[in-house]
C-alpha cells in the first residue's frame, strides 16, 4: 500500500479491514552466490542492497494489509509483502475534518511506492469533495510523502470519482507513476483492478467488519 492507495483499496467502513494485493511488476533483488549485504531501514535489518551486485529485476507479488479503526480519526495497521521481505506500519490520522469550504487534512505512514523492494512513506494529504460546488461525483486530493527508499520528498496526488452501481475510479499519482484504479463494491467487499503505471493489470480484493 502506498499514500493514497488506502482510498483504492479500503472496503466499506467497519473497524477492522483486510486488504491483499497481486502485481506483476513488483522489483526483486536478484541474489548472487556468495555475495551478502546488510544494512538496516528503520530498525529492520536486511540482507540485500541496491549495489550492482544485487540488482534489481520486475517479478510477481503479493502484499497484505489488516488496519484497525481506533474512531473516524484513526486508523492503525501492519503491511507486509513475503517477497520483498518488507513489514511496516500503516497509520492514517485525519488531522481535520473536511468542512464546506476547507479541505480534510490526513497525516499518515504506509508502504512506500508501489513496486519499491522496501520503504517506507511518510505523508499528508489535502482532500475536498468537490461535488457540492459543481454537481459532479469528484474528490481530488494532493499532498507531499517522505520515501525511506531514496530519501527524497516527491508530491502526490489523485482524483476519486464516484459511478453507479457500486462502481467507482480513482487516478493516483505517487510523485513517479500514475496508477489508475477501477473499484467494485458490494456490501463489506471491494474488488479492484489497478494498472499499476497505467500499463500493467495488478489486483486487490479488501474486506471490513
Amino acid at each position: 500500500m502506498c499514500p493514497g492507495e488506502g482510498r483504492a483499496v479500503s472496503g466499506a467502513n467497519g473497524r477492522w479491514s483486510f486488504s491483499t494485493r497481486y502485481i506483476s511488476t513488483q522489483l526483486l533483488h536478484l541474489t548472487v552466490p556468495g555475495a551478502q549485504h546488510v544494512y538496516v531501514i528503520d530498525g529492520r535489518t536486511y540482507n540485500h542492497t541496491d549495489d550492482p551486485s544485487h540488482p534489481l529485476t520486475e517479478g510477481s507479488s503479493v502484499s497484505m494489509t489488516a488496519r484497525f479503526n481506533l474512531n473516524d480519526r484513526i486508523s492503525l495497521g501492519v503491511h507486509g509483502d513475503p517477497r520483498t521481505d518488507h513489514i511496516g506500519p500503516v497509520v492514517n490520522v485525519v488531522a481535520l475534518k473536511e468542512s464546506e469550504n476547507l479541505p480534510a487534512v490526513v497525516f499518515g505512514t504506509s508502504a512506500d511506492r508501489i513496486g519499491l523492494p522496501h520503504g517506507q512513506a511518510y505523508y499528508f494529504t489535502l482532500s475536498k469533495d468537490l461535488e457540492p460546488k459543481t454537481g459532479l461525483p469528484i474528490a481530488p486530493y494532493f499532498g507531499m510523502a517522505y520515501s525511506t527508499y531514496n530519501e527524497r520528498t516527491r508530491p502526490l496526488g489523485g482524483l476519486n470519482l464516484g459511478l453507479s452501481h457500486g462502481f467507482s475510479s480513482i487516478v493516483m499519482y505517487d510523485g513517479v507513476n500514475v496508477h489508475p484504479v477501477v473499484n467494485y463494491r458490494r456490501g463489506h467487499n471491494m474488488f479492484s483492478l489497478i494498472l499499476v503505471r497505467g500499463t500493467h493489470p495488478g489486483f486487490a480484493y479488501s474486506v471490513s467488519y
